[in-house]
């Protein structure tokens, strides 16, 4: 077991180090630059020539890529992501500002996504191929066919405004409330951007819990149980579902960058100051830290994720050996 965690773990450095390498590549080989960005003043006066050369070196882009690069991961190992190009905050603080408004969102989701996902799940397999059963996973199929974006902008256009906020995370005046009075604007301001991102991770979880609690009804081991002449609740609850519910776990890998990197579409739609909105103004301006810290980050998230996958799947299975 040691060993097989040392093998990931550097398996995971050297992967996050191609990430890494990667990503530095693409930003610096998106046409355009920061430096057009921050000289841009809108005039038909051309930029002096002098000028544009010191906003380079300011920035460090005057230097040959690899050592941009070298200097880059020498910094980051320290968690140093530098200043945004944007408005010379520290990165790490940016990063930090955004994350704890994507996290406080996808929390919240990720709950309600498994408390509803699941015993979904586990009833439609209990009753598969009964009318009702087919009903439910039709319409669940459904759902996690439409699009992210689609969604959000119906929920956006017929709600918001009207029965819920139309976006933000609070009022103007929530500094002012009492705290229970403060914590009711928040969850009314969430509700739309919580309840698009639920729809959605309901109809993956009790896809995956349909799926993994039907094959383990059919097992030898379910046959016996069942021939004993347990109850169908006892053969379902106590047999069936800590093995039909191993296929979850997978989901664990996913759910931890999700946390952190947030929902673009959603965000975007409905003006959440979170990672996904962040990553698309750093994009849109070219703020080279912003996105390598955002990449690293969720990359490194991700690698973890599937790591922490691997050692539940040996915990809830003893039959998994890791080799």
């Amino acid at each position: 077991m040691s060993a097989f965690v040392i093998r990931r773990i550097l398996l995971a450095l050297v992967t996050l180090a191609g990430i890494t390498l990667v990503t530095f590549l693409m930003v610096h080989l998106v046409p355009g630059s920061p430096v057009g960005n921050e000289i841009d003043t809108g005039s038909s006066i051309p930029v002096p020539a002098e000028y544009v050369r010191e906003t380079r070196r300011l920035y460090g882009l005057d230097r040959p890529i690899v050592v941009q690069y070298a200097d880059w991961v020498r910094r980051a190992a320290t968690l140093d992501f530098g200043e945004s190009l944007r408005d010379h905050r520290r990165v790490l603080a940016k990063v930090w500002e955004a994350a704890r408004v994507t996290i406080e969102l996808q929390a919240i989701a990720i709950v309600l996504v498994f408390a509803l996902g699941i015993p979904i799940g586990v009833w439609c397999a209990a009753r598969f191929r009964r009318p009702l059963e087919r009903v439910t996973s039709a319409a669940l199929l459904g759902l996690y066919s439409l699009p992210t974006f689609w969604i959000a902008t119906l929920a956006l256009v017929f709600l918001g405004g009207r029965a819920f906020p139309a976006g933000g995370l609070s009022s103007d005046d929530a500094e002012s409330l009492a705290p229970l009075a403060w914590l009711t604007d928040r969850a009314w301001h969430l509700a739309l951007p919580v309840a698009c991102l639920t729809v959605l991770g309901v109809a993956v979880v009790s896809r995956y819990a349909r799926s993994g609690v039907l094959e383990a009804l059919r097992a030898d081991f379910v046959r016996t149980a069942r021939a004993k002449g347990l109850a169908p609740r006892a053969v379902l609850w106590s047999h069936a579902l800590r093995n039909g519910l191993l296929p979850l776990l997978t989901l664990v890998g996913a759910i931890l960058p999700t946390l952190v990197g947030g929902s673009l579409v959603v965000e975007r739609v409905f003006r959440i100051p979170g990672m996904g909105n962040l990553a698309y103004e750093a994009a849109r301006n070219l703020d080279y830290p912003v996105l390598l810290a955002i990449t690293t980050i969720t990359g490194a998230l991700t690698i973890a994720g599937f790591v922490v996958s691997d050692l539940l799947y040996a915990w809830a299975d003893p039959r998994i050996r890791l080799r």
